[in-house]
């Protein structure tokens, strides 16, 4: 058998399987097709090296379940940033959000107003955020504890 034949085997026998996988975590037919068809690409520029894996079906379910997550996560980055985008023309949704994180800035210094708003507003994960200050995860979350607890005390004293 050819290694064209053995894509095809494989893709016939995983296909069906995958793309209800992938549309059970999205729930959008289209985009699900698109991160199959993405995954099986992937597959197909790897096949050489994927011949000899000893999981190819579980390959495949864990680069389609990584590139869900990625479109996914980028998705509600995008959805965020538009919201405080507001209407064409509208800068007071821009004011306001950049108001919010000079208070925010003043009550818990700067560095830590920009880990709150990257983690609670724009939805950056523990390890994007961990990684661009070079800190631990662990240490990010107790410190976002940390911020958040300071900022309930400053809103209650006010």
């Amino acid at each position: 058998m050819d290694r064209d034949q053995r894509f095809y085997e494989m893709y016939g026998d995983t296909y069906r399987e995958l793309i209800r996988y992938v549309y059970n975590r999205c729930k959008d037919k289209d985009l699900a097709e698109d991160i199959v068809q993405e995954t099986y690409s992937e597959a197909l520029i790897q096949f050489d090296k994927l011949q000899d894996h000893e999981n190819l079906k579980g390959w495949l379910f864990k680069t389609a379940s990584y590139k869900a997550s990625n479109y996914i996560k980028k998705q509600k980055k995008e959805e965020v940033g538009l919201d405080l985008v507001g209407e064409p023309g509208d800068c007071e949704a821009q004011y306001d959000a950049i108001e919010w994180k000079v208070a925010l800035a003043g009550m818990v210094g700067e560095q830590n107003a920009e880990i709150f708003w990257a983690y609670h507003v724009l939805g950056y994960t523990g390890s994007e955020i961990a990684a661009h200050y070079g800190i631990k995860e662990s240490c990010l979350k107790v410190r976002v504890y940390r911020i958040k607890k300071k900022i309930q005390e400053q809103l209650l004293q006010d």
